[in-house]
């Protein structure tokens, strides 16, 4: 599966304006099965993205780069499946009127625990190291789908389960510790009711 956007929005995240954001991007999802249960995927897209403010000349923003995620999957039985990958990006550009030049690599693992048609635990762990060639402290949001730099370790756990044909409940849990979050944990629950 390929595909192609070409992107002209406003992003409104700052109350006192707009910034007018550009991009382009290709890429292509491959998966290939290996045996009966066991597969690869691989997720590939380029990039390339400009950032115009209306506030200050010093926001504006350029980059390019690409992004990888390739995984192995494999179906154990009936109730369990697990995936391993590898994750690898680069983004140049440039903000602050400074140049940067920035790469990740990673890997990262999930589990699907399937319980008797009524409810899923799934988990995932990421780890990726990001380096920057020209010593910048920080890098734009964009950049490396939002990983800082340096070391990022990330968990996400979430639980849903059928209590009967009435009510349900989701349990999220996540985790982040990077240059930017010292151990932050965040819980949401949801409990959902069908009349």
């Amino acid at each position: 599966k390929f595909w192609f956007q070409n992107n002209k929005n406003i992003d409104g995240y700052d109350p006192r304006g707009n910034d007018l954001n550009i991009g382009k991007e290709i890429g292509c999802d491959q998966v290939f099965k290996l045996k009966e249960n066991l597969s690869v995927k691989n997720h590939f897209n380029m990039r390339k993205k400009s950032i115009q403010s209306n506030i200050s000349f010093n926001r504006n923003r350029v980059l390019q780069g690409a992004w990888s995620n390739l995984t192995i999957q494999r179906r154990h039985n009936k109730n369990l499946d697990f995936d391993i990958g590898a994750i690898w990006g680069f983004d140049s550009g440039k903000q602050f009127n400074e140049d940067f030049n920035a790469k990740a690599i990673g890997i990262k693992g999930a589990v699907n625990i399937f319980l008797n048609k009524i409810g899923r635990i799934s988990s995932e762990i990421i780890y990726v190291n990001t380096i920057e060639s020209n010593d910048l402290s920080i890098l734009p949001p964009e950049a490396l789908n939002g990983y800082a730099l340096g070391a990022s370790l990330k968990t996400n756990t979430r639980l849903h389960y059928l209590l009967n044909k009435t009510f349900s409940f989701n349990i999220n849990f996540n985790t982040i510790n990077d240059s930017r979050y010292d151990n932050l944990i965040t819980l949401q629950g949801e409990l959902r009711a069908y009349f």
